[in-house]
């Protein structure tokens, strides 16, 4: 029987880290341009940013990477989305420019995080370790941690077109407490906000 163990996620995690990020959350080639694989390296590697190694955690099935979550509380992201902003900013440059509109408008709406909240960013699970627990596994860690660190409820947002993911997650126990759309590339995407009181 395969065993599935959650670690810390090192600077070391950053090939395995692009190599799925897309598959969580596909806009961020759009955001970031032809820069995207360097930038989502270089935040990776980095500390004190949203998208840092830092905030991510791997998993294992017989030692083999098989998936990851980037997740942070509300104090963390006060704290650094004006650090992570700039250090895109540094990383995209000058692709990031036909962003910015987006990002200025869709500001309040994307990933939003409230005082005692706990915030799933991404989680991926590689083609070949998917429907064996592994997302499953990662979930409960989470929710564990989200509880180390004082909050009592954990969110998250899914495409509303994806309704494997939000089976899963409803599965798990998470709500839809929210669903907003915004215009990216010309094209419509809708979102649900999905949370779960611990």
């Amino acid at each position: 029987m395969s065993e599935t163990t959650i670690r810390p996620a090192t600077p070391g995690d950053v090939s395995f880290f692009v190599s799925l990020v897309y598959f969580a959350s596909p806009e961020y080639p759009i955001i970031f341009g032809s820069r995207s694989d360097a930038t989502m390296s270089s935040l990776f590697k980095r500390r004190r940013n949203l998208f840092s190694h830092e905030f991510a955690q791997v998993a294992l099935v017989d030692g083999r990477p098989a998936g990851f979550m980037l997740a942070y509380d509300y104090e963390k992201k006060k704290k650094l989305a004006a650090a992570t902003a700039a250090m895109i900013a540094m990383s995209a440059g000058f692709e990031l420019i036909r962003s910015v509109p987006f990002l200025v408008k869709n500001a309040d709406i994307l990933e939003r995080i409230e005082q005692g909240e706990y915030f799933l960013s991404n989680i991926a699970v590689s083609d070949s370790f998917r429907r064996c627990g592994v997302g499953a596994e990662m979930m409960r860690k989470l929710e564990k941690d989200a509880l180390a660190c004082g909050c009592d409820k954990v969110v998250l947002e899914t495409n509303a077109e994806n309704s494997r993911a939000i089976s899963f997650y409803t599965g798990l126990g998470y709500t839809v407490a929210d669903t907003f759309s915004f215009s990216l590339a010309g094209e419509k995407r809708t979102y649900r906000r999905m949370a779960k009181n611990l």
